[in-house]
């Protein structure tokens, strides 16, 4: 059976083996060494040389209410006759990332056969392709809200990201920038070169989810 890991627990004493776990997340910022702040399991291992192999499990949301299990590992070592740790590594498999629809926001539309997607990686880094269009023609406004992320595929600080756009015939082009805030709003910028009727974005970049 499964032996709970108690609060205030030290991981670098789980040397012998065996299957723990500690399911309470407000036990799991209580322990030292661990990796993770939600429940996980622990199995234990004898490595090479006698010392052990820790190997724990936990999950973590990838937002949209969809969860993937996390795994890391890490093992013994002998320096001086004296046991000590490596650090905590996280094992990725090769699962590809889910990918979603882009939420544009009303009175925006997604350009046909053009790429307008977004994801989120195992180690946190969320991918967004962007195409769109303003569905009757007019321009869209400086300060404009394209789109709003949801939980989980936001990024820790606002930033701005240059974005090339266009009129609605397609007839010239602008350079500006889009902002993308921590709350997950995607807006217009206000400042654009050569044109001023923009109908038409498209942009692509990635950063790391908060």
């Amino acid at each position: 059976m499964p032996v709970a890991i108690p609060a205030n627990a030290d991981l670098n004493q789980y040397r012998s083996p065996g299957l723990f776990f500690c399911g309470l997340n407000a036990t799991v910022e209580t322990l030292q060494h661990c990796p993770v702040r939600s429940g996980f399991s622990l199995l234990i291992e004898c490595g090479i040389g006698g010392g052990a192999v820790q190997t724990l499990t936990t999950t973590k949301t990838l937002g949209n209410n969809v969860w993937t299990t996390i795994t890391y590992k890490r093992n013994e070592y002998v320096v001086s006759s004296e046991y000590s740790w490596t650090v905590w590594i996280m094992l990725l498999t090769n699962d590809p990332p889910t990918k979603y629809s882009i939420p544009f926001t009303s009175g925006i539309t997604a350009r046909v056969g053009t790429l307008k997607e977004y994801c989120k990686t195992q180690d946190g880094i969320v991918h967004i392709h962007v195409s769109c269009e303003k569905s009757d023609n007019t321009a869209i406004a400086g300060g404009s809200i394209i789109l709003n992320l949801p939980e989980g595929f936001r990024p820790s600080a606002s930033t701005p990201i240059p974005v090339v756009f266009t009129n609605a015939a397609i007839t010239g082009t602008a350079a500006g920038y889009v902002n993308i805030y921590s709350n997950g709003v995607i807006s217009l910028g206000s400042s654009f070169t050569n044109i001023s009727d923009i109908n038409k974005i498209a942009f692509s970049f990635s950063f790391a989810a908060q």
